[in-house]
């Protein structure tokens, strides 16, 4: 344990001058007491939670009462709509790895 300090004092040193450093930094600057430091925790209002429900029920009763005219379909200009699609054509499938040396499966 000696050996270390001995070897590494300038590291060691350096080490307890920042820890020093810090604590003389909390004492005399933040007014003698630690920094305060936020909360990581929240409060859920039940209200708040039943006004986001609320607004997706309503959203849900706006979506049922949402009706399709079919009639668009029968109209002889949706009708004479052409398909531009191409058919997709199986590729070979590779090696099943694909980092593995060259000559093993």
């Amino acid at each position: 344990m000696f050996d270390f300090i001995k070897k590494y004092k300038n590291i060691t040193f350096g080490i307890v001058v920042i820890v020093l450093g810090f604590f003389a930094y909390t004492y005399f600057w933040s007014g003698g007491r630690a920094p305060e430091l936020p909360l990581l925790t929240s409060e859920r209002s039940d209200i708040a939670a039943g006004t986001v429900g609320a607004d997706i029920l309503a959203l849900l009763r706006d979506l049922r009462s949402i009706t399709l005219d079919q009639s668009f379909f029968e109209d002889p200009v949706f009708r004479g709509l052409q398909d531009f699609g191409q058919s997709l054509t199986p590729e070979p499938v590779g090696r099943s790895n694909p980092f593995a040396p060259v000559g093993e499966e």
